[in-house]
């Protein structure tokens, strides 16, 4: 699922990703796995806009990367 997408997005040298765009990446997983898998959380908009400038970082590169932008 989304752990193997972000493995293959570590390990592959095409996509070479920023420390910034993996670290939105892997802040994000956290919070979904928290939010689906732990009774007593639910991910807030708090936690979600300490991790939206790295995920928007995230966004652009892969957009980058698919010649969409």
């Amino acid at each position: 699922m989304f752990a193997g997408l972000l493995a293959h997005l570590e390990a592959d040298v095409t996509f070479n990703l920023g420390r910034n765009a993996l670290r939105g990446l892997k802040d994000f997983k956290k919070l979904g796995d928290l939010s689906a898998h732990n009774r007593r959380f639910n991910a807030d908009r708090d936690d979600i806009d300490r991790v939206r400038d790295d995920l928007r970082v995230a966004a652009e590169e892969l957009l980058h990367l698919a010649k969409l932008k």
